[in-house]
C-alpha cells in the first residue's frame, strides 16, 4: 500500500467565533495553541480512500460536500471515499450545524481550500508504507457526565501507525472517546484543546514531522468531569484550565506512545462501504409553542433578580430551563425552515484496513452505540470514529431519552435513531466482509 501524509496550520484569524458554548457570548482574543488539519491519503491496488482530520467544532454535510467536489476535481479519487472527521474542539471556530447555518462564510471558503490543499500535499508525497496497529487503554480522562459514579465509559485507545520503507514513523492516528472540553465557556483563546497536547507530546517523542491525528470516539454523553448542565449555563467549574488540558494530553500520549513501540503489522488491504440513512426527527413544538416557553423563563429569572434574597438553586434550575428552551427554540426554527420534514438524510462509512474496521458516524453519538458496534463487528478490531462528515448535535442511546437531561432535549432525533444507524452498521460489515 502507499500512504501520504501532510499536516498544515489553519488557525483562523483573533475575532472569530468560537463554537461549542452557549454561554460564551465574546469572541476570540488570541490563539493558546494552532489549530490543524491532517490528511491521510491511502491508496491500493483497486481503492484511494482518503482521512481528513480538521481541529474544528463539527463539519456540517453540505460543506463537506462542496469540499469533497473541489477534492475529486484535484485528484482522482471518488468522493464517496473522503472522509472529512472534526477533533469536536470546543475553543475553535462556530461552523454551520443542523440549527446554524450563515457564520463565518469567508473564513469558510478559505477553510475548504485549506483542506484541499493540504489534500494535494498528502497526494503528492505517497509512498510505499507499512500500517501497523494496537489497542490500549486509559483511565481517568473520560468520565461518563450523565452518571459520573456507574455510567459507561470506553477507555479504549486506538492507535494506527504509517512507516515508510525505512521504518521512519510518518503518522499516528489515534482514536480515543472523550469530549474535547476541558477549556470551558470563560475561555476565549482558539485551542486544539487536550487532544492538541497529545499531538504536540508525539512530535517531541519521535520527529517533529510526525503527522498525529486525534480522532474522537463515541462519547456524546462523556467528558472531562464536569456537569453539561452547569456548563450550559456558564457556571464556573474548577479544573477547566490549560494545565489540566496539558496533564490529560500528556497522560494519553504516554499510552499512544506505548502502543505505538508494541504495534503489530496489519495486511496491506483496503476497502470502503458508504451508506446514506435517514434519521427520525422528533416531534417539537411549534416555533410560536416554544418561543412562549423561553419567554416564560426569561421572565421567571427577571423576577428572581428583584427578590432579596434570591435562591441560587432556584435560579441556577431557571437558567438550566432557559438554555433548555432555547435550544428548543432553535430547534423548532430549523424544522420550520425545512418545512417540517420528517427525516434527517446522513452518511456512514465502513473502512476496512488490514483485519482493523473504521465505522465513521455523524455527530455526537452516546457511547452505549459505539460499545454496541464494537460487539458487533465481525472484525477483530474496530475503531469508531465520530464527528465523521456531518454535525447535527447528540445521537442518544434509547434508554437515555427516559431520563431526559441537555444531551436529550438538544438531540433533534427520534428515540430509535441510534438502532437506524447500528442496522445500517451491521449490514455494512456483512458487504465488507471477504
Amino acid at each position: 500500500m502507499h500512504v501520504g501524509v501532510s499536516e498544515i496550520v489553519v488557525t483562523p484569524p483573533v475575532g472569530i467565533i468560537l463554537g461549542g458554548y452557549s454561554a460564551r457570548k465574546e469572541p476570540s482574543c488570541g490563539v493558546h495553541d494552532d489549530l490543524h488539519v491532517r490528511s491521510f491519503c491511502f491508496v491500493d491496488k483497486r481503492e484511494v480512500f482518503l482521512l481528513v482530520v480538521c481541529e474544528v467544532l463539527g463539519l456540517p454535510l453540505s460543506f463537506v460536500g462542496e469540499t469533497r467536489a473541489k477534492i475529486a476535481r484535484t485528484i482522482p479519487i471518488d468522493p464517496q471515499n473522503v472522509l472529512i472527521v472534526a477533533t469536536h474542539t470546543h475553543s475553535g471556530p462556530d461552523l454551520p450545524t443542523f440549527m446554524r447555518e450563515n457564520l463565518e462564510r469567508e473564513w469558510l471558503t478559505v477553510f475548504s481550500n485549506q483542506i484541499v490543499g493540504s489534500v494535494l500535499v498528502a497526494w503528492n508525497n505517497l509512498s510505499e508504507a507499512c500500517l501497523k496497529y494496537s489497542l490500549g487503554s486509559v483511565s481517568g480522562i473520560g468520565v461518563n457526565r450523565r452518571n459520573p459514579a456507574t455510567g459507561l465509559v470506553d477507555n479504549d485507545v486506538n492507535v494506527l501507525v504509517i512507516e515508510d520503507k525505512n521504518k521512519v514513523k510518518r503518522g499516528v492516528i489515534f482514536n480515543y472517546a472523550c469530549h474535547p472540553v476541558v477549556l470551558g465557556p470563560d475561555n476565549l483563546l482558539i485551542t486544539a484543546d487536550y487532544p492538541g497536547f497529545t499531538s504536540m507530546a508525539l512530535k517531541k517523542v519521535y520527529d517533529n514531522n510526525l503527522c498525529a491525528a486525534f480522532t474522537l470516539g463515541a462519547c456524546g454523553d462523556v467528558n472531562t468531569g464536569h456537569s453539561a448542565d452547569l456548563s450550559a449555563i456558564g457556571e464556573k467549574i474548577s479544573g477547566r484550565t490549560f494545565e489540566r488540558a496539558q496533564s490529560l494530553g500528556y497522560k494519553l500520549a504516554g499510552e499512544v506512545v506505548k502502543e505505538v513501540e508494541s504495534s503489530k503489522e496489519i495486511e496491506d488491504k483496503l476497502k470502503v462501504k458508504h451508506l446514506m440513512v435517514n434519521l427520525p426527527l422528533r416531534k417539537l413544538p411549534s416555533l410560536e409553542e416554544a418561543e412562549k416557553r423561553l419567554s416564560f423563563w426569561l421572565g421567571r429569572l427577571e423576577e428572581m433578580e428583584h427578590d432579596i434574597p434570591s435562591l441560587l438553586e432556584e435560579e441556577g434550575q431557571i437558567k438550566k430551563e432557559i438554555v433548555y428552551a432555547e435550544v428548543e427554540r432553535d430547534l423548532a426554527k430549523e424544522i420550520k425552515r425545512r418545512k417540517a420534514q420528517k427525516e434527517v438524510k446522513t452518511e456512514l462509512h465502513v473502512v476496512v484496513l488490514g483485519d482493523v474496521a473504521l465505522v465513521f458516524l455523524p455527530g455526537e453519538v452516546f457511547v452505549e452505540i459505539g460499545i454496541d458496534i464494537k460487539k458487533m463487528s465481525p472484525f477483530e478490531n474496530t475503531i469508531v470514529i465520530t464527528m465523521a462528515n456531518d454535525y447535527f448535535g447528540y445521537l442518544p442511546a434509547r434508554e437515555t431519552f427516559l431520563e431526559g437531561g441537555y444531551e436529550v432535549v438538544a438531540s433533534p432525533f427520534e428515540e430509535n435513531a441510534a438502532e437506524t444507524i447500528e442496522q445500517a452498521i451491521e449490514k455494512a460489515f456483512e458487504d465488507v466482509q471477504d
